[in-house]
C-alpha cells in the first residue's frame, strides 16, 4: 500500500468520525448517556427565544402537563397555562439581554436533572432591573428525546420586583391548597413520616436534626442567597437559617402532592403552609419546594438536591 492511499484512507476515517461526533451532538439520548452537548445547545437557544420573546420556541420541548414552579408567583401546570405565563410576562417586561447555562446535569434513570442559571436584563414602563435566579428542571426520557416536565427557579438575591413578578391573570394554583399524596404505599409512608419530623425540628429551631436531612454531598438552592453545596456549606447555613433568620412558627405543615421514584432517587413536589411572627411582623405564607431525594448504601433516604421557593 504507497503512502497516498495511506493518507487518503486516514482522511476518509477521519472524515467518518468527525461526521458520527456531529451526529452525536444533534442527539439528546445515545444509549443511556445524555448528550450534554444537547444542554448547552438548548440554552443558548432558550435565552434566545426568551430575549426575542418567543412562546413557541420556549414551549417546544415541554410535556402537555408540564409543571413551572416560578419565585412569588403561584405554580403553573399545562402548556396552555405556561403560555399564557410566558405571554404575561413579555407582556409586562420589555427583555434587553438574557442568558441561560446549566452547570450540572444527572441522570437518575427515568428521568435528567438539570441545574444552571437564568439571568435577565429587564425592564417596564418605570424602570430597569437585573434578576439573577437559578433553576432546577426535570426532562423525562422518552425513546431517544428529553421533554421537560419540570421547572423551578428561585432568585439569587432580594428584589422589589416581587409584586410585578406575579401574574393574577395567569390560571394558577397553590401546591398547599391542594390535595397531598395519600399514604398508601411505602414511599409515601416514608416521607409523610420525613415531612412531618421536619415540621417539628424547624419549628423547634433544631439546625443539628434539620442538617441530617440532607446528604453529604447535597446541594441547597434556597431563595436569596447562595447555592450551598457539601456537608460544611449545608451544616454552616442551616445553623445560621435556623438560630438566627427563621421566626417562630405557630403552625408547620409541610406536604407533597407528587412523587416519582426513579431507581435510587425519589423526586418529590412538596408545599408548606406556615404561620408565623418575628418582632412586630405576623403572618401566614405558603412555599413551595422541589426535591431530589437519593437512597443512600445504608438505606436511608437523604435529600441529594432541593430547590425552594415562596408563592
Amino acid at each position: 500500500m504507497n503512502l497516498y492511499f495511506k493518507s487518503l484512507c486516514k482522511t476518509v476515517f477521519s472524515v467518518f468520525i468527525f461526521l458520527g461526533f456531529l451526529v452525536n451532538l444533534n442527539s439528546q439520548i445515545v444509549g443511556n448517556v445524555v448528550e450534554d452537548a444537547f444542554f448547552q445547545t438548548n440554552n443558548q437557544a432558550h435565552a434566545k427565544a426568551f430575549q426575542d420573546e418567543d412562546v413557541s420556541f420556549l414551549l417546544q420541548d415541554v410535556s402537555e402537563d408540564i409543571r413551572l414552579m416560578p419565585e412569588f408567583q403561584s405554580t403553573i401546570i399545562s402548556k396552555a397555562n405556561v403560555e399564557a405565563y410566558y405571554e404575561a410576562f413579555f407582556d409586562r417586561f420589555e427583555i434587553s439581554s438574557c442568558e441561560r447555562q446549566s452547570f450540572e446535569v444527572t441522570d437518575i434513570g427515568e428521568y435528567v436533572v438539570e441545574l444552571g442559571h437564568f439571568n435577565m436584563e429587564i425592564q417596564d414602563d418605570k424602570k430597569d432591573y437585573s434578576l439573577k435566579s437559578r433553576y432546577l428542571c426535570i426532562w423525562e426520557k422518552q425513546g431517544g428525546d428529553l421533554i421537560k416536565t419540570i421547572e423551578a427557579w428561585n432568585y439569587s438575591h432580594a428584589t422589589d420586583l416581587q409584586d410585578r413578578l406575579r401574574f393574577k391573570e395567569v390560571p394558577s394554583l397553590i401546591p398547599a391548597f391542594a390535595a397531598h399524596v395519600p399514604i398508601a404505599d411505602n414511599i409515601s409512608f416514608e416521607l409523610q413520616a420525613l415531612n412531618v419530623l421536619m415540621s417539628n425540628i424547624i419549628i423547634r429551631h433544631d439546625h443539628e436534626i434539620w442538617s441530617q436531612f440532607f446528604s453529604d454531598d447535597a446541594m441547597f438552592v434556597y431563595t436569596a442567597n447562595p447555592i450551598y453545596q457539601g456537608r460544611q456549606q449545608l451544616d454552616a447555613f442551616i445553623k445560621k437559617h435556623a438560630t438566627e433568620e427563621v421566626g417562630v412558627f405557630e403552625h408547620l405543615d409541610i406536604r407533597n402532592d407528587t412523587i416519582l421514584e426513579s431507581g435510587n432517587y425519589v423526586i418529590e413536589l412538596a408545599s408548606h403552609i406556615a404561620s408565623y411572627r418575628s418582632g412586630q411582623y405576623s403572618g401566614i405564607n405558603t412555599g413551595k419546594d422541589l426535591r431530589i431525594w437519593r437512597r443512600e448504601e445504608n438505606g436511608t433516604l437523604k435529600i441529594y438536591r432541593q430547590i425552594a421557593m415562596y408563592d
